[in-house]
């Protein structure tokens, strides 16, 4: 009986001192942190109340810090944790949360002073590093700011410098690339041949880079519309404002009546086209009485008209 009550006496020493030292802990080997600094009770399970300390500064935001076994024996230890490695390679990894911004965003950010100085309907960018980005802590509110931008408008290359949050002030995180504005232009859904005319149902619209377009490319569908062609034009491609005019109403050869306009009086006479053309284009047309040869407008079908100070053409 004696040696019973010895036992029993024993076991309760055995579990009040277990008790007074902590429960047998667990090690928590992924950590997220918000904050600036890890903690005992960031590592373990069961720290006693009022044994949590500061193990380390956390890494900076969106980065991890590995603890190995030997850092967590100490710090086990040191806070009365029941915790010991069991073969030396046990590791706790410690992630700092973060917020954060990515290569998308960045160009989202910058698109709209990029399209303002370079112009466009639209602005394709790229990122010389398309894994750039920036982590912000958590707590911080993302208030990211674009501080300076450098345009050069021959070829889009660009330099911008970010300004953003980071523990205890601002951290500058720099990016380059290059900037392809787009425009929106009309252009042919099949080829046209000369003469040709142009309608709605004509027409698709295509993005194109700014710099791959011809200065006279038309990007107004109206210019199109109703207009001939006055050479071969390919589908697909940006249509120049030489390769279009109104509908050719007079070719060449044709005979036509030639209206000169003096003060009140309006005088006829016929000619022959020497040039083909739309009204309002100009040509020249020869007097077929006198031969001599006159510039002229085209005011229709078989009509032209020739205004005083016209340049006149020997025959």
């Amino acid at each position: 009986m004696l040696k019973t009550t010895r036992t029993l006496m024993t076991a309760a020493l055995v579990i009040a001192a277990t008790a007074s030292t902590g429960a047998l802990a667990a090690l928590r080997t992924s950590v997220t942190v918000d904050g600036q600094d890890i903690y005992a009770t960031d590592l373990f399970t069961d720290v006693a109340v009022g044994k949590d300390r500061l193990v380390a500064r956390s890494p900076e935001p969106g980065k991890t810090l590995t603890l190995d076994a030997g850092t967590l024996r100490r710090v086990a230890a040191a806070t009365g944790v029941d915790w010991k490695p069991t073969t030396g390679f046990e590791l706790a990894e410690v992630t700092r949360a973060s917020t954060h911004l990515g290569a998308s965003d960045i160009v989202r950010m910058l698109q709209p002073e990029l399209l303002s100085q370079l112009g466009g309907n639209d602005i394709d960018v790229r990122l010389d590093d398309p894994g750039a980005g920036i982590d912000m802590p958590s707590l911080a509110a993302p208030d990211v700011k674009l501080q300076d931008l450098r345009v050069t408008s021959t070829s889009g290359r660009f330099s911008a410098r970010l300004r953003a949050p980071a523990d205890g002030g601002v951290q500058y995180v720099d990016v380059t690339g290059q900037a392809f504005p787009i425009q929106v232009v009309p252009v042919l859904i099949e080829r046209k041949l000369k003469g040709q005319e142009i309608s709605a149902s004509d027409l698709a619209f295509q993005q194109m880079p700014v710099g791959r377009l011809p200065d006279n490319a038309i990007s107004d569908a109206d210019q199109l519309i109703g207009m001939a062609a006055r050479r071969t034009i390919n589908p697909g491609q940006p249509v120049v404002s030489s390769a279009v005019g109104l509908p050719i109403v007079i070719t060449r050869g044709d005979l036509v009546t030639m209206r000169y306009k003096l003060g009140g009086l309006v005088l006829s006479a016929r000619g022959k086209a020497m040039e083909e053309g739309g009204v309002g284009d100009v040509i020249e047309v020869s007097n077929t009485d006198s031969k001599r040869v006159l510039q002229a407008v085209i005011a229709g079908p078989q009509l032209v008209e020739v205004y005083a100070g016209t340049n006149v053409a020997s025959n």
